[in-house]
């Protein structure tokens, strides 16, 4: 992977700010070099590739240290399809490193995670995206806190914000209420950016 530009309507920055009009420049592991977001400066430029939507942070998700999770190839796929990059879970020994959502032995036990996440039994091996997008109206700048808290909670110090320096993969958000800034019932991601994760150093 080269370096890269990526510009859409709208970003999701840390602590749950929307940006408009960003730009961003990744080098060729997926780092963050630099974030613009200027309506009046932006200008087109060779390279730049444009995207309908609204970037937003790969998602970390940490279950609670008593709840089983089923790592069953069809459901890992299933959460790496809907943007998760981090699984922590309590029952697994080490990070399994061959593909994405990568299984980390959980370092926390989820308690001080949002609520809104929705960690318990009946919802842990359902997809993060899935679980809030089922929640009427839930706020995109949710997301943004959730990624924040889970990254810290986990020590996952390189993921779950855009910003410069940080290497935290990059999803598009389509479909969503950019008047009341909420998730939508059929809003739906994509993968932009898959990051290089050195979860070695946590």
């Amino acid at each position: 992977m080269s370096n890269r530009f990526f510009s859409s309507h709208y970003i999701l920055l840390p602590g749950g700010q929307i940006g408009r009009w960003p730009i961003i420049h990744f080098d060729d592991h997926g780092t963050i070099i630099q974030i613009e977001s200027d309506f009046e400066k932006f200008k087109e430029r060779p390279g730049l590739e444009f995207q309908s939507g609204m970037m937003i942070p790969a998602f970390i998700d940490i279950a609670p240290t008593n709840i089983h999770f089923n790592p069953d190839v069809k459901l890992i796929n299933r959460h790496f399809s809907r943007g998760t990059i981090i699984l922590g879970v309590s029952d697994v020994a080490s990070c399994e490193q061959s593909g994405f959502p990568l299984l980390v032995k959980s370092l926390d036990d989820g308690s001080s995670l949002p609520q809104e996440a929705g960690r318990d039994a009946a919802q842990v091996n359902t997809p993060l995206f899935e679980r809030v997008r089922s929640r009427s109206g839930f706020p995109i700048s949710k997301l943004a806190h959730i990624c924040e808290q889970a990254s810290e909670a986990g020590r996952f110090r390189s993921l779950g914000q855009l910003a410069t320096g940080k290497s935290p993969g990059v999803l598009l958000l389509k479909n969503f209420d950019n008047t009341n800034w909420t998730l939508l019932p059929h809003s739906e991601i994509k993968w932009l950016i898959k990051p290089h994760v050195d979860v070695s150093n946590r």
